[in-house]
């Protein structure tokens, strides 16, 4: 081994010797200036894209053809729902 490189140490006494090792990586909670300095800078919310607003206009109009659907099934009342049948 060369003489510039320290000795390996082995995995139980890594960092042992080191003042302040175990609390180097402990989770501080943010400052009150930091969580000022983040709540200014939120990004800005985009406007939807063309994309967006066609798959949400779809999606609207299906769960409101679903809720007539289920509407007009409940109003029928007992009859068994319309299913295919094999000629």
């Amino acid at each position: 081994m060369p003489a510039h490189m320290p000795p390996r140490q082995s995995a139980g006494t890594q960092g042992a010797g080191i003042p302040g090792r175990e609390q180097m990586f402990e989770k501080k909670p943010p400052s009150r200036a930091v969580l000022q300095a983040n709540k200014a800078f939120k990004p800005a919310q985009t406007e939807p894209t063309e994309y967006e607003k066609t798959q949400k206009a779809a999606y609207d109009n299906r769960e409101r053809l679903k809720a007539e659907r289920l509407a007009r099934e409940a109003a029928a009342g007992d009859s068994p729902p319309h299913t295919k049948t094999s000629p």
